[in-house]
């Protein structure tokens, strides 16, 4: 196809009418993209994208076009088309051989996103204010006032486009409207309803602390006698303690503020429930470069027997943790954002007295 092409250095896009792609059979896929010009900042938009290959009437050298969008109208006058009168009136412009297309409407703007398209192959300039020409890849162009009449309008020409920038401001106001946590998107299994069931039916306040049943997959849960396990490894832990005295003193320090606290508290078999199950749970310290001077105990609860541990016998329940993303952005509703932290989290829920041994 036969066009006129506009060659716009400020423009960081290249684009192309719509009537020009229907006579080329493009036929892609419209997608929103914003185009910002002079008089119109940042206009929402749909067009295809191609790649098209265009080259000069006589020239025949070809130069690809990655990435130009179809717009319904160029915003271009035809006045920008030069014309053999403008060359003539200039001596140092004679003898240029300007070629005419079919048609003068300008429907292809070649934007700086196809930097080989302004390559100056030859260049014709006159003194300072007269119109000068080049020679490109893609022919003659003509640059500057050709007419020595004051009284005509004038045309700019700036366009750019920034999908990129258009699809994070989108997306930017699409997280700021949706900031629901708990949807992921995926309902609850079975399995979930009933830890849910069971969470809600059972948990009671006791003495300004929450208590809960255990979730229990089975009831009663087939745990197997385990002393024999978890003995071999508190002889494994002894051994590490008494080779690291400082490790031994924190651990030591550790279990003392559980007891002190109420957390833990030593069994007597005496009082033992034996209506309740009975499971060992291995424990080891866990220490954390940021903070040398302190030991957390962790109890193995996804320790084996014979092919089960605690963690299988337990329903995992829904995940309520809220999301990240939800979380910084509430940051921005009020003047003021809290945070908190609750001592001792774990140790801070209470067992219902059915499922301890005590």
């Amino acid at each position: 196809m036969k066009t006129w092409a506009l060659l716009d250095d400020g423009s960081d896009v290249s684009l192309f009418e719509q009537s020009l792609a229907d006579d080329l059979d493009i036929n892609e896929k419209m997608k929103p993209f914003s185009l910002t010009t002079v008089n119109s900042p940042g206009v929402h938009r749909k067009g295809m994208e191609a790649n098209i290959m265009v080259k000069a009437i006589t020239e025949g050298e070809e130069i690809e076009i990655s990435k130009a969008w179809t717009v319904d109208r160029l915003p271009v006058s035809d006045r920008s088309i030069p014309q053999k009168e403008d060359i003539n009136t200039w001596p140092h412009l004679k003898g240029i051989a300007l070629h005419t297309a079919n048609k003068a409407d300008i429907k292809l703007l070649i934007g700086c996103d196809t930097p080989e398209a302004f390559w100056v192959l030859e260049e014709r300039r006159g003194r300072r204010k007269e119109p000068y020409a080049i020679r490109t890849p893609l022919g003659w162009t003509l640059m500057g006032p050709t007419s020595k009449r004051n009284d005509e309008p004038f045309q700019v020409n700036n366009i750019q486009m920034d999908e990129t920038l258009h699809s994070q401001v989108r997306r930017f106001w699409e997280l700021d409207h949706h900031i629901e946590d708990c949807k992921e998107g995926f309902g609850h299994s079975i399995e979930d309803k009933r830890a849910i069931s069971i969470m809600d039916d059972t948990t009671r306040l006791v003495e300004g602390h929450y208590q809960m049943e255990l979730p229990w997959r089975h009831s009663p849960p087939t745990l197997p006698d385990n002393r024999k396990y978890a003995q071999t490894r508190l002889k494994h832990l002894e051994r590490r303690l008494q080779r690291d005295k400082a490790l031994h003193e924190q651990y030591k320090k550790t279990m003392g503020v559980y007891i002190q606290r109420g957390y833990a508290k030593e069994v007597d078999n005496n009082q033992k429930n034996t209506q309740a199950p009975v499971w060992y749970l291995p424990h080891h310290p866990v220490t954390h470069p940021m903070k040398p001077d302190k030991v957390r105990v962790v109890f193995d609860c996804a320790a084996k027997y014979k092919g089960t541990s605690l963690n299988s016998q337990l329903l995992q329940g829904p995940d309520f943790t809220n999301k990240l993303v939800g979380v910084l952005i509430r940051f921005r509703q009020e003047a003021v954002a809290i945070a908190a932290d609750i001592e001792g989290m774990f140790h801070q829920v209470k067992v219902s007295p059915k499922d301890v041994m005590l």
